[in-house]
């Protein structure tokens, strides 16, 4: 098994002073910090990433809410407020975190780089994980080779491609307008702004991109003076709008073709067809990038906030719904794919479950609910489950016992505090149908109405909890029958008793939760 990076996602808030340059920005959310090591099981990470950022209201109160507007986030709202954005580093095609960016003015940068928030953060990213590239620092070795990454407009420009040359990674990404290659003059390229609707942008999607290729010499630092080269190539074409892709080591060429597009449904004859403008870059860069917008919208289902003054909530919060996203990317991952049935030595049973078809995200999200509510820490399962009190406080013969039991039982996932179709099933089915609890049709509650009799001492209904001396005599539970007066008048303990569909509903059921 290969480990991935120890992933930690921790979330920026605001803090009263800065006058300290060397105030530790992140000091406050230090301890909520959250360790995910995601393991492979098969092959080492995929050698595309992809970058974007992530961003977290506050979810605070008062008028401060309302003072800033941004990009819709994770609840529904109109736009972040007040917040954190963190830059994620992650796998293109699965979400593995593999570094992080918190977006503050706190870092200390390169000053040649100080007013590019972009280049800075692209440069910081890639050198926390050449650490983890084959013949880096730190262990364990994630990629064999530097990896290919992919990013928006805001990390552009003439320095950061540059700079990703000469270190020997290869880029896509998109270009702005104010930030096109400083050698090619602006009016060969695709830069002003099209209007919706115009006419001649449309026609001008269909024309061959301006593709423009520099190969650059870097200065030879080996004793054999071997020289070595990194290629950079910009591509500007016109969609929607102007659009410019710049890439370094990254294409060898860039053709141009007709990509086939649909939407809706040919049943109902209203699925439409047309042909859009596509070209290497372009497709290199749509299937390489927009990982993390998908994982927004996980994020959204997750649903874990809650409003509070107390900002650390909020990172919290986001923290455990990006676990919970993890956790289902690495679940698809072991239940939909072979290596790892081969891997963990399933037996034909459990593949036949499996074949059958993942969980949803909302049915795995309520069997990690389950299983957090019944689970305890005395169990000494888990990691990490000696450090809390309930174990602490054991004798060291008893925790080692607790361990071994653990270790030989499933994990518990009885489900507390409702009522399964087990003991449903339990209630229909008993030795004699006739005095079954439910009765289902009429034939079979005529009989238990015709049981009813009167006792002599008061006892709880087993429907309301009031005191009655009327009993089912099938059931031998005391129920209230049909009272015209008094504070019980008119109810109809004894029909609902009977009734499947109160069952749940009723005060003697709580002993079964």
């Amino acid at each position: 098994m290969r480990l991935f990076v120890h992933t930690s996602v921790t979330l920026f808030t605001s803090v009263e002073s800065e006058e300290e340059a060397a105030f530790d920005r992140e000091g406050k959310d230090r301890p909520l910090l959250l360790v995910v090591e995601v393991v492979a099981v098969d092959a080492p990470p995929d050698p595309v990433v992809c970058v974007n950022d992530d961003r977290l209201p506050a979810l605070g109160g008062g008028s401060v809410l309302d003072l800033v507007g941004g990009a819709p986030d994770t609840i529904n709202k109109p736009g972040i407020t007040k917040g954190m954005q963190t830059v994620l580093l992650c796998d293109a095609y699965r979400f593995r975190i593999y570094a992080y960016h918190h977006r503050h003015k706190m870092h200390k940068g390169w000053p040649e780089w100080s007013k590019k928030q972009g280049p800075t953060e692209v440069r910081s990213l890639m050198e926390t994980i050449s650490a983890y590239v084959d013949g880096g620092a730190a262990l364990p070795v994630l990629w064999t080779s530097k990896p290919h990454t992919a990013w928006d407009n805001h990390f552009s420009g003439d320095e950061v491609m540059n700079w990703l040359g000469t270190n020997g990674y290869s880029a896509t990404m998109t270009c702005r307008r104010d930030r096109l290659p400083s050698d090619i003059p602006r009016h060969f390229l695709h830069h002003e702004k099209t209007d919706p609707g115009s006419k001649p942008a449309k026609c001008a999607r269909f024309s061959q991109p301006v593709t423009a290729v520099k190969v650059y010499e870097i200065d030879a630092s080996d004793a054999n003076d071997n020289k070595q080269y990194y290629t950079r190539v910009h591509v500007s074409m016109q969609s929607t709008s102007s659009t410019n892709f710049s890439t370094v080591n990254a294409m060898n060429e860039n053709k141009k073709w007709i990509a086939k597009k649909d939407r809706g449904r040919a049943i109902n004859q209203t699925k439409r067809v047309w042909g859009i403008e596509m070209n290497t870059a372009r497709q290199l860069y749509l299937k390489t990038y927009g990982q993390i917008d998908t994982v927004d919208s996980m994020l959204r289902r997750c649903r874990i906030y809650n409003k509070s003054f107390k900002y650390w909530h909020s990172s919290k919060n986001h923290a455990l719904a990006m676990a919970v996203v993890m956790a289902y990317d690495m679940y698809l991952e072991c239940t939909t794919e072979t290596p790892c049935h081969e891997f963990f030595q399933l037996d034909d049973t459990t593949r036949l479950k499996l074949s059958k078809g993942p969980l949803k995200f909302h049915e795995f999200k309520d069997k990690l609910s389950i299983q957090m509510l019944t689970y305890t820490p005395a169990n000494v399962f888990y990691p990490g489950d000696r450090n809390f009190r309930e174990v602490t406080e054991m004798s060291i013969e008893r925790r080692n016992a607790r361990k071994r039991r653990a270790t030989t039982e499933a994990i518990p996932t009885a489900t507390a505090g409702m009522l399964n179709d087990e003991q449903f099933s339990m209630m229909k089915k008993k030795r004699k149908a006739v005095t079954s609890r439910f009765c289902g049709d009429l034939t079979k509650y005529k009989q238990h109405l015709a049981s009813k009799e009167t006792t002599k001492t008061r006892n709880n209904c087993f429907v309301c909890g009031e005191k009655t001396k009327t009993r089912c005599g099938m059931c031998s539970v005391p129920l209230h029958g049909q009272v015209d007066q008094g504070s019980v008048k008119g109810r109809s303990c004894y029909t609902d008793y009977h009734d499947e569909c109160m069952f749940g509903l009723c005060r003697s059921d709580d002993l079964l939760l």
